[in-house]
């Protein structure tokens, strides 16, 4: 306990003037010295796949050969050096560009071509990659199928859920379409797809997530915590802010994120990992704006507690920073102090859940009541990430938990790229804006924090969470000083009187669209991957069948499910839709409720849509999909004012 007091000792509070001074200017020195380690970052850029130190040797070793045995003068021989090395450099990268356009491992069959690109992505990639060293060398977004093939390819996705009679009527609306206007609209995409590295990510950010003018919450995903653990809440959650903010903030500069991996082999862009932390989604009358706020500049989080609002700076006045055990001071520190103010009148966080027009027009409202209001959304969108700490509901009952993600009861800062939201038995909901990240980025970045909570040595040095929670170690806290939570002024009665009438409608509008949601959870602990495997199915596979039949099953009828595919192994890549549903799928489940089918011939129409939806899925990874096609025809048919009933059915 006397280490733990001599922490708190350390705390800067407000009023101590001296001290908060040297902590602002340590701040300053902090700020200053980012523009080097981004320096750094992008020198270890530019000469990977070799080290700067390594490239500073052989540029050494060369200069000095050439100096030596070629007799050139010692400003010619630095010049032949860095030339010759450059050269090597290029070539390297050429290289590895080469292998990574390579697309045979989307075979199904290992042939010796794909053994041999392997052994040599192996032997040509070094291990110690930096994560944004393949951003410029991944391939470009293949040009999209011929226009023919992607309505066919469409027509025959919609067979499941369609009459004959409306089956027929679609196939003459494509045909119309491909003789009509489509061929035009293709040409166009066709010089976009020419002149762009990659035709489709930015028409697929602005115009499916940045125009929609739905909820946010209808879009957002909300990661579950699969963890079981026992630990105090304040515990886990200052060591998930501690991991987070290594690995997002930290980690893109020193080091600390890893490359992304397909099957461990094949690099992943990383470009969207920037957007993991400080991003703020702003809404706009007509299209929303991303602003992102660089988190090293800001250097801070905001905690929310019985609606109460704090900045947590993240940083010492020795520049290093917060530890777990610090960190968990200031977090019970927060709770308090909200226990002590009480709940706070309402929660501004609810009108995120507003359609965005609407949410517009109440934060302008927000900007232009009053200083507080003002102050609190400016510090809630320039801050690197949110925390929450629940109170008022509780994931005892799992139906609850889930419920909470579909919607987070109004309690959630949905334009906020990534929240976290603690519960009272230590479980932790995380809720993630998906316009500039897809669920790869996300689920990367939620495993690294939870690997990091119970194995990494990075943060388990020293172990940080023992049985009854963080150890009193002196190495758990920062040595130096550190700012106290930084309260926000909260809404003023005045404020409070005067949005009242935007708050019951933000209420209602809730209630209304999301409360009636019901949610079920079902824990399958006989069947896993292995028992697919075993019989030689995609586990994906059976899970889409299973999907389909349940659903047959409850409304006699079928249904278009979404799946998305990666395209991160392109430059700047999003995803496609798979479109799972197949005919294949179909006569399966029909065959499972038939009692004159046997086993085995159930089994094999199983073989067969697991088979079939291994194929679409590897055709959707090459980008030989549908949806994102004819959603660009259908960005330029809007964009020259033109009209298809085909693209608009």
């Amino acid at each position: 306990m006397g280490s733990v007091s001599r922490v708190v000792d350390r705390a800067i509070p407000e009023s101590d003037t001296a001290r908060l001074a040297k902590w602002e200017r340590s701040e300053t020195r902090r700020k200053r010295a980012i523009y080097y380690r981004k320096l750094l970052c992008l020198i270890e850029t530019l000469v990977w796949p070799l080290t700067p130190r390594i490239f500073a040797l052989l540029g050494t070793a060369v200069a000095s050969l050439c100096f030596a045995y070629l007799h050139l003068l010692p400003e010619t021989a630095i010049y032949v050096s860095w030339m010759l090395l450059c050269s090597l450099l290029l070539v390297m990268k050429l290289f590895i560009a080469c292998l990574l356009r390579y697309r045979g491992w989307l075979n199904h069959r290992l042939t010796w071509h794909t053994k041999l690109w392997g052994m040599l992505m192996t032997l040509a990639i070094p291990a110690s990659a930096t994560p944004h060293c393949f951003d410029h060398l991944l391939p470009p977004l293949p040009y999209p199928n011929p226009l023919k093939v992607t309505v066919g390819k469409f027509v025959n996705s919609m067979e499941p859920v369609l009459t004959a009679e409306e089956h027929e009527d679609l196939k003459k609306k494509g045909q119309e379409f491909i003789n009509g206007i489509g061929w035009k609209l293709h040409l166009m995409l066709l010089i976009r797809a020419a002149l762009k590295w990659n035709w489709f990510s930015d028409w697929w950010q602005r115009y499916a997530y940045l125009a929609n003018r739905k909820p946010l919450f209808t879009s957002s995903v909300a990661g579950a915590d699969t963890y079981r653990v026992e630990y105090n809440r304040m515990d886990r959650m200052a060591v998930w802010t501690y991991g987070v903010w290594k690995a997002a903030v930290e980690g893109r500069h020193d080091g600390g994120l890893e490359q992304m991996k397909l099957n461990g082999l094949i690099p992943l862009c990383m470009s969207s990992t920037k957007f993991f932390a400080g991003t703020t989604r702003i809404p706009k009358p007509s299209i929303d704006q991303v602003e992102w706020f660089d988190p090293l500049r800001t250097g801070y989080i905001m905690v929310k507690c019985l609606g109460h609002y704090y900045k947590v700076h993240m940083y010492d006045d020795r520049g290093c920073m917060l530890r777990p055990g610090t960190l968990k001071l200031l977090f019970e520190q927060i709770w308090l102090e909200s226990s002590v103010r009480g709940p706070a009148l309402f929660d501004p966080a609810i009108f995120t859940t507003l359609p965005r027009e609407e949410w517009y027009h109440v934060r302008n409202k927000l900007i232009d009541l009053s200083p507080s209001a003002r102050a609190l959304i400016k510090a809630v969108e320039e801050s690197a990430f949110m925390v929450n700490f629940e109170d008022e509901y509780s994931c005892t009952n799992k139906e609850d938990y889930y419920l909470y993600g579909t919607h987070g009861y109004g309690h959630v800062w949905y334009d906020k790229s990534m929240t976290f939201v603690s519960f009272k038995n230590a479980e932790i909901l995380c809720f993630f804006e998906h316009t500039s990240l897809d669920g790869l980025v996300m689920t990367a970045g939620k495993d690294y924090t939870t690997i990091e909570e119970f194995y990494s040595a990075q943060i388990n040095e020293p172990v940080w969470l023992e049985k009854k929670g963080l150890i009193s170690d002196e190495r758990a806290f920062n040595a130096g000083s550190f700012r106290e939570p930084q309260g926000v002024a909260c809404l003023s009665p005045a404020d409070v009187t005067a949005l009242a009438e935007d708050f019951h409608r933000a209420r209602r509008h809730l209630t209304e669209t999301a409360m009636d949601i019901r949610v079920g959870h079902m824990l399958c602990e006989e069947v896993d991957r292995k028992v697919a495997k075993r019989v030689k199915i995609s586990p994906d596979a059976m899970i889409q069948c299973g999907i389909q039949l349940a659903y047959h099953r409850i409304h006699r009828q079928f249904v278009l499910s979404y799946q998305p595919a990666t395209l991160q192994h392109y430059a700047y890549g999003r995803t496609e839709n798979i479109r799972p549903l197949t005919m294949h799928k179909v006569n399966f489940v029909k065959a499972m409720d038939d009692p004159c089918k046997t086993a085995d011939e159930k089994f094999a129409l199983l073989k067969l849509a697991s088979n079939e939806h291994s194929d679409i899925t590897k055709a959707a990874m090459a980008m030989k999909g549908v949806d994102r096609h004819l959603f660009a025809l259908y960005v330029i048919l809007k964009g020259q004012g033109l009209h298809s009933d085909f693209l608009e059915f």
